[in-house]
């Protein structure tokens, strides 16, 4: 814009009908349709931006949840292999139990395998809990 009031004030001086005075008028000219063309796309430019960011803007709020939900999945998972280890250490001991009994000579080692089924069993119900407690929570925040 400054350069075609430049080139106009150039003719002015030249002469309008002149040679020299019509050259600075045409570049004049092709310089303000130049500069009414950035000016339009720069508005485009900045009205498409702002859409595009207003478009975009579910996305990125997602895309910034998603690590932490992947990591609850993954805790929820772990807790329930933690769940599933321990119930599945008490059957064995349990199973091991049942087979020692019969036999009077292992009395000692049954009595720890009980003790240790004991422990095993509260393992499972501690697990058990935070397995809920994890599923209740996700069931309130994945609504």
């Amino acid at each position: 814009m400054k350069l075609s009031k430049l080139e106009e004030e150039e003719a002015g001086r030249m002469g309008n009908y002149s040679e020299q005075g019509s050259a600075c008028i045409l570049a004049a000219s092709a310089a303000r349709k130049m500069g009414n063309a950035v000016v339009r796309v720069s508005r485009l430019t900045r009205g498409a931006s702002t859409h595009l960011a207003q478009q975009l803007h579910p996305l990125h709020a997602y895309l910034g949840m998603m690590p932490a939900v992947r990591k609850a999945i993954a805790d929820r998972a772990t807790t329930l292999l933690t769940l599933q280890t321990l119930l599945g250490d008490a059957d064995s001991k349990h199973a091991r139990i049942t087979k020692m009994e019969t036999d009077i000579t292992k009395g000692k080692k049954v009595e720890e395998l009980r003790k240790e089924l004991a422990e095993a069993r509260e393992a499972a119900e501690v697990a058990r809990t935070e397995y809920h407690h994890i599923q209740g929570r996700h069931q309130e925040e994945f609504r």
